[in-house]
C-alpha cells in the first residue's frame, strides 16, 4: 500500500513538473512572438520612411530635369531672337550662303547709284540672256562699288542681299515667274556725291593714299577715294596677274582695310576744346622744352623733339575760321567776299606752306604768290593768327627736314641741297637755330 502511494505521489510530482516546464515554455514562445512582432514593428518604420525618402529624391530629380529643359528652351528663345535681330544680316550676306545663288536665278542684280541717280554699277543682259556687271567710271568708285568677278568687294559685298531683292509689284512678279522671266532687283541709293569723288579722285592723282569726305551733321560718305585702284570691268581678265604680285595692293581698300595711327589729328580736338572754354584763346602762346608736368608726371614729347610748330600751325588755322563757323556746307559756298581778308589770306597762306614742304622760307615768296607785299602780308598773318609767318614757315621746313634726316638714307649735304640751301653750312646753321642741336646730333639721337 505505502508503494503504491508513493508511486501515486511521484507520478503527480512528475505530472505537476511537466505541466510547470510546459508553462514556461509556453511563456517562452509567447515572449519570443512578442519579441518577434517588436522587431517586425521596428523594422516596419524605417522601411516606410525609407519609401518616402525615395519618393522625395525621385520628385527631386524630376524639379531638376524640368528646370534643365526649361532653361535649354529659354536659352533657345533668346538665341534665336538674338540671331534674327543682330546676326541674320551678316549671316544673309555671307559668301557662303547658298541661298544667295537661288535670289540670283530668279532676279537680276540691281543698280548702284549715288544720291543724284547717277548709275555707279548696273547689270546689262544679252539677247541670249547672259548678263554682264558694268561699271560706267571704273578706277573712280572701284573701292567703294566694289566689284562681283572672283568674290565681291565693297558695296557689292555688304549689300549683296538687298541687291538680289526684287520689290517690285507682286503682280508684274507672279507673271514674271509664269513666263520664267527674271525680276528686277532693287536699286541701292548711296549717299555718295559724283562731283565730290571727282574732285577727291584728281586731287590724289597718282600718290597712294586714301582720301574720305563725310558730311559733319549726318555722318554720310559723300566721297570714299583709295589708290592705288583697279578697273572692275577688266578684273577678272588681271585677277590672276594682281594676286600673284606679292607687291600689289590695288585691292586694298585704305580707308576701311587700313589701319593708321590718329596722330596730329587730334591736336585739332584739343585745339577746339581750349577755344571753347576760354574765350582769350587769342593771347594764348607756349614754349614747348620737350616736356610738361601735369599733377607731378612729367610728359614728353616724342623723342623729347620740340613739335611745337604742329600746335602752332593747326592752332593758327583754327583761329583763322573755326569760331566763324564757315564748317556748315551752305557757309562753305559763300564767295570770298563773304569772308574777312585776313582770314581768307591766313587760309591761302596755310594751303601754299602746306604743300611747299619745306622748300621755301622767305615770306616774301609766299607774299608774291598771293599777290601782297612782304609788310603786308606780314601784318595780316600776324593780325589773324598772332604768330610771324617765317615762324611758321621755319617750323614747317625744320619738321620736314627732320623727317628726311630720320627716314632718308642720302647724306646731310644731299638732303641740303634737296631743300634748296646754298651749301652745307648754312644749312646747318639754320637747322642748329631752329631745332637747337645739329643735324648730325638729331641723326643720332
Amino acid at each position: 500500500m505505502s508503494r503504491k502511494i508513493e508511486d501515486e505521489n511521484r507520478k503527480r510530482t512528475t505530472g505537476r513538473r511537466k505541466i510547470a516546464a510546459g508553462s514556461r515554455r509556453t511563456n517562452q514562445v509567447r515572449q519570443g512572438i512578442e519579441v518577434m512582432n517588436l522587431d517586425q514593428k521596428e523594422t516596419e518604420r524605417p522601411r516606410s520612411s525609407m519609401r518616402r525618402s525615395k519618393k522625395s529624391g525621385r520628385n527631386l530629380e524630376f524639379l531638376i530635369i524640368t528646370y534643365l529643359f526649361l532653361a535649354i528652351f529659354i536659352g533657345m528663345i533668346s538665341y534665336f531672337i538674338y540671331f534674327q535681330m543682330v546676326k541674320s544680316e551678316s549671316v544673309i550676306n555671307s559668301s557662303y550662303n547658298s541661298r544667295l545663288d537661288l535670289y540670283a536665278e530668279h532676279v537680276i542684280r540691281g543698280d548702284i547709284t549715288t544720291a543724284d541717280g547717277t548709275v555707279l554699277a548696273k547689270t546689262t543682259v544679252s539677247d541670249d540672256g547672259s548678263e554682264t556687271r558694268e561699271y560706267p567710271y571704273g578706277r573712280m568708285f572701284a573701292h567703294v562699288v566694289g566689284y562681283t568677278n572672283n568674290g565681291k568687294g565693297g558695296l557689292e559685298s555688304q549689300y549683296n542681299f538687298n541687291l538680289l531683292r526684287s520689290h517690285s509689284f507682286f503682280l508684274t512678279q507672279i507673271i514674271n515667274d509664269l513666263k520664267n522671266k527674271k525680276n528686277i532687283g532693287d536699286t541701292l541709293v548711296t549717299t555718295l556725291d559724283y562731283d565730290v569723288q571727282e574732285t577727291a579722285y584728281k586731287a590724289l592723282e597718282d600718290r597712294d593714299g586714301a582720301v574720305v569726305v563725310m558730311e559733319v551733321k549726318t555722318g554720310k560718305i559723300l566721297a570714299l577715294v583709295s589708290k592705288p585702284d583697279f578697273d572692275p570691268n577688266t578684273l577678272a581678265e588681271r585677277w590672276d596677274d594682281i594676286v600673284s604680285d606679292e607687291n600689289s595692293s590695288v585691292l586694298l581698300n585704305r580707308v576701311t582695310s587700313g589701319l593708321y595711327p590718329p596722330g596730329s589729328t587730334f591736336k585739332i580736338f584739343t585745339t577746339l576744346e581750349y577755344v571753347h572754354e576760354n574765350s582769350n584763346y587769342q593771347d594764348y602762346s607756349f614754349d614747348c622744352e620737350g616736356e610738361l608736368n601735369v599733377d607731378g608726371n612729367e610728359i614728353h614729347c616724342y623723342h623729347k623733339a620740340v613739335v611745337q610748330h604742329l600746335f602752332a600751325a593747326i592752332f593758327c588755322e583754327m583761329m583763322g575760321y573755326l569760331n566763324k563757323e564757315i564748317a556748315d556746307s551752305e557757309k562753305a559756298k559763300l564767295s570770298k567776299e563773304g569772308i574777312k581778308q585776313a582770314d581768307h589770306i591766313l587760309r591761302k597762306f596755310m594751303e601754299l606752306l602746306s604743300k611747299d614742304n619745306g622748300m621755301h622760307r622767305s615770306v616774301t615768296y609766299f607774299a608774291d604768290a598771293l599777290c601782297y607785299t612782304p609788310k603786308h602780308f606780314s601784318k595780316v598773318i600776324k593780325q589773324a593768327c598772332g604768330r610771324a609767318p617765317l615762324d611758321l614757315i621755319n617750323e614747317t621746313a625744320i619738321e620736314h627736314i627732320k623727317y628726311r634726316l630720320k627716314h632718308s638714307d642720302k647724306s646731310i649735304k644731299e638732303i641740303a641741297e634737296e631743300f634748296n640751301f646754298p651749301n652745307q653750312s648754312f644749312f646747318g646753321k639754320f637747322f642748329k637755330r631752329c631745332a637747337g642741336m645739329s643735324p648730325k646730333e638729331y641723326t643720332n639721337s
